[in-house]
């Protein structure tokens, strides 16, 4: 933009009057539409990076997520393998078997891990 305006100040100096005017308006045509171009690159970078940082939530989430399901699943293995089941052990069963069979992923990780996944 710098290069175009110099260029249309060097033109401005040589040009007769009716000439300068269409000049002049050409000029801050330019201007405007540069500065309205770079503001529009401005605001999609920032959105670019607010949705960057949304997916690494979610990866982060879904990596804790993997982490707990895999504990279900192990309290679930152990808890078949148990020989003396007591009332409290089936609960914890039960317990573990509807957050792992019932709940959605992200709830499963917002109650477990205490991640909160932002939505816009």
């Amino acid at each position: 933009m710098k290069v175009i305006t110099q260029l249309g100040d060097a033109l401005l100096s040589d040009a007769a009057a009716p000439g300068r005017k269409v000049i002049r308006q050409q000029l801050t045509d330019a201007k405007t539409t540069w500065d309205e171009l770079s503001r529009d690159i401005t605001e999609h970078c920032r959105q670019c990076q607010k949705r960057a940082d949304a997916v690494q939530l979610l990866a982060d989430c879904f990596a804790r997520l993997n982490v707990c399901l895999s504990e279900c699943e192990n309290q679930l293995k152990d808890a078949e393998n148990s020989t003396v089941v007591t009332a409290d052990g089936r609960r914890e069963q039960l317990k573990i078997f509807k957050v792992c069979r019932a709940v959605t992923p992200v709830a499963v990780c917002d109650l477990y891990c205490g991640m909160h996944v932002y939505r816009n």
